[in-house]
């Protein structure tokens, strides 16, 4: 069977919980005779583009943001005109597009959920050639 590799890219100042657990918690849950997958850590605001960039131009089919809306904002906005699938473990103060889509806040539940998630295409927004999902603020 082949494997799909995963990249998850971590923003290690997102939220309130510490996120150095989470390899343990990958390790743990993953399915890994369906994925195999490395961690990366962003380091700066638009470091998560560039990381899920790089994944995208390496042949990486899955990147999967874990961090909040920001952190899932800027993964997608890389993936969005691509065919590379985007994955959220929300570990965000707020993370409101996890919340609607229905991944909750649990991590070891969103790794878990991944194993047998199901792809599908959802609309984006721009506004002067700022892409977002979820939420845009005026004013």
């Amino acid at each position: 069977m082949h494997k799909e590799h995963i990249r998850f890219i971590i923003n290690p100042v997102s939220g309130y919980s510490r996120k150095d657990n989470i390899g343990a918690l990958l390790k743990d849950n993953l399915d890994h005779s369906k994925y195999s997958f490395d961690v990366v850590y962003t380091e700066r605001k638009g470091h998560a583009t560039e990381l899920t960039q790089s994944a995208i131009d390496s042949g990486v089919p899955i990147v999967v943001a874990c961090g909040g809306d920001g952190t899932v904002n800027e993964v997608a906005s890389a993936i969005a005109h691509s065919d590379a699938v985007l994955g959220i473990i929300p570990n965000g103060s707020g993370n409101g597009f996890a919340m609607h889509i229905g991944m909750g806040r649990n991590t070891k539940r969103a790794i878990k959920k991944l194993n047998d998630a199901i792809v599908q295409t959802i609309d984006t927004c721009s506004v002067n050639n700022q892409f977002f999902l979820n939420l845009a603020g005026i004013g």
